[in-house]
């Protein structure tokens, strides 16, 4: 039966990304062997094969499909009034997403991590944010809005890494409150009384 087929696939495919993620999370990618993760996973290698290709198919795979969810959650956060639209409505809808991934996106980003999912990252909010920000700033530059874009998105991705690595001690609210506040403010977000953000 088809259904059972799916499902069986859906559930060999889960094993084998759970089982390289807690491999990855121990050690760089290219000292993870498909022999390894077979056995971590409990499946055989002709399993394994019938899905990727070696390791870095698989890691492949598991970037773009976090990329194409962080895609869609963006564009979504992104669709409304471009005019109503605030710094800290564009963060959170990225820090959510990783919040919701944390464990993933620890692992992807972290000091072992390949390097380009962050550059793929920062090219698909780039694309969503030259849409959105032409259509609610016309009168400036392209030049002027991507160089915000590149000193904002590396603040954000300095932010999100060290939220990650401490563990998200605050919610994804607050920390987008926090990045959007800055975006905003600039220096004057510094003159802000209240609780530590």
């Amino acid at each position: 039966m088809k259904i059972d087929r799916d499902q069986r696939v859906r559930v060999t495919k889960k094993m084998i990304r759970d089982a390289f993620l807690k491999l990855l999370a121990a050690k760089p990618v290219r000292r993870i062997t498909v022999r390894e993760l077979c056995e971590s996973a409990g499946i055989n290698r002709g399993t394994f094969y019938a899905h990727y290709l070696d390791v870095y198919d698989l890691l492949e795979q598991i970037e773009n499909e976090l990329l194409e969810e962080f895609e869609t959650s963006f564009s979504a956060q992104l669709g409304g009034d471009p005019e109503r639209l605030t710094g800290a409505d564009v963060c959170r809808a990225v820090f959510t997403l990783f919040q919701d991934n944390s464990e993933l996106c620890a692992i992807l980003l972290g000091d072992d991590s390949n390097k380009g999912i962050v550059d793929k990252f920062a090219e698909v909010a780039k694309r969503i944010y030259m849409n959105v920000y032409r259509t609610r700033f016309p009168e400036v530059s392209v030049p002027r809005l991507e160089s915000f874009y590149l000193f904002v998105s590396a603040g954000c991705i300095a932010l999100l890494k060290r939220w990650l690595e401490e563990g998200m001690p605050v919610s994804a609210d607050v920390l987008a409150e926090t990045a959007g506040g800055i975006m905003t403010e600039g220096m004057a977000f510094l003159l802000e009384e209240g609780p530590e953000k």
